[in-house]
């Protein structure tokens, strides 16, 4: 999202007359005739789009003898030149000047504040614009929602989310007609500060008011899972999901839900069906969390079929030594010495170890003595798994004994 377009307006009108409420009763308000009669001609070249003759003439101004006031209303004018002239950082620079000259009227100085913000943040000076800000709404009686919106924005700019939201709360109490990139303003600032709930009621609330906009729907079941709502985010991906919404990576997101809330069997049956469908594809991945679906949906087979389908693709002895542990569960002896002998030529010695260890206590079960024997021997030499192999070493010996005697 980004910062919302900030719109510079300026009266065309004489500045003396429009924006510093020139009164003549009062005297630190007065204007020498001659700077008045200039100031006039001045704005009648800035009428006429002369922004460089202006500039010029309103620069010899201040060879004259300027009173404070004179010289805060020139620096004013200059300003508005300069930004007609998209010249924003010497307008900034002069408006400045009159700012801090202290010699304009309260309300016209406040007026220049709100100005100066828009020109810093136009500038990307937002911490500067933040500050014009401030001082304008500490003195102002006529902020409206634009101007608590465009504060929201520049608070976006610098991650400052928590600040955003009294200043979108009041654009929207305030307005009868509020924007839609309001409400979203409002859904990023309580999201980035984890205030799901409130963020989770604000797309409710979107998607009242624009049904059609397909990704506010992904956006709330995103939302409630990370508030924890883990129903909730199922229900709202379900129904994304009939809509034809979720892309690869909510297939993914939604199968997970699933497993986290216990229902491997609809995540791997759902996943499949994706895959089956060529909505997802077939990736390392995918097939590993669709084979992890089987194997907690007690589905061992179908478990079996695509860990072996990953082994092919990876030639990896770690997905063997996991297809010859299932089969090893079962006692399925020889399905799991074929896995198994696949799996000890790991490069890792822990996955090497276990699996010389597995291999031979299954080889010991099917009666393949010598092949037990090699496979615990080497499982011996190494220290997490020699204990094991030695106790099944020794069984095998009185194995081999008990069958000799006999």
């Amino acid at each position: 999202m980004k910062l919302l377009q900030i719109l510079l307006i300026f009266s065309v009108l004489f500045p003396v007359l429009s924006q510093t409420g020139y009164a003549k009763n009062e005297d630190q308000y007065l204007l020498s005739e001659d700077v008045y009669e200039s100031l006039l001609d001045i704005n009648k070249l800035i009428e006429d789009e002369k922004f460089r003759k202006a500039e010029e003439k309103a620069s010899d101004l201040f060879k004259n003898n300027l009173s404070a006031y004179e010289e805060a209303v020139l620096n004013q004018t200059l300003g508005y030149i300069y930004n007609s002239l998209e010249q924003y950082s010497k307008s900034i620079d002069v408006f400045t000047k009159a700012l801090e000259s202290g010699a304009l009227p309260e309300k016209v100085s406040n007026d220049l504040n709100y100005i100066v913000a828009q020109l810093h943040a136009q500038e990307g000076n937002y911490e500067k614009s933040i500050d014009y800000l401030t001082s304008w709404f500490d003195k102002t009686q006529s902020a409206d929602a634009e101007s608590h919106i465009f504060a929201a924005s520049v608070y976006y700019q610098l991650n400052r989310y928590k600040e955003m939201i009294p200043h979108i709360k009041q654009a929207l109490k305030s307005s009868e007609n509020p924007e839609k990139n309001w409400y979203e303003l409002l859904f990023v600032a309580y999201y980035e500060t984890e205030q799901y709930d409130n963020a989770a009621e604000i797309l409710e609330n979107m998607l009242s008011r624009y049904p059609n906009n397909n990704n506010y729907w992904l956006q709330l079941a995103n939302t409630y899972q990370q508030g924890g709502n883990t129903r909730k985010a199922i229900a709202v991906y379900e129904l994304a999901d009939k809509k034809g919404l979720l892309g690869q990576q909510e297939i993914i997101q939604l199968a997970s839900l699933y497993l986290n809330d216990d229902i491997p069997h609809k995540a791997a049956t759902f996943l499949q069906y994706k895959m089956d469908m060529e909505k997802i594809e077939r990736s390392i991945d995918n097939l590993q969390i669709l084979a992890t679906s089987w194997l907690l949906a007690k589905e061992e087979d179908k478990a079996i079929e695509v860990i072996t389908d990953i082994a092919r693709i990876t030639n990896d002895p770690r997905d063997y030594l996991r297809i010859g542990q299932i089969y090893f569960n079962r006692g399925e002896w020889s399905k799991a010495i074929i896995s198994l002998e696949e799996a000890i030529g790991s490069k890792d010695a822990e996955e090497s170890a276990r699996a010389n260890l597995l291999l031979g206590i299954a080889a010991y079960y099917h009666d393949d003595i010598s092949l037990s024997g090699r496979a615990l021997n080497k499982a011996a030499t190494n220290k997490n798994t020699a204990e094991q192999a030695d106790w099944w070493l020794d069984k095998l010996r009185r194995k081999v004994k008990t069958e000799t005697n006999s």
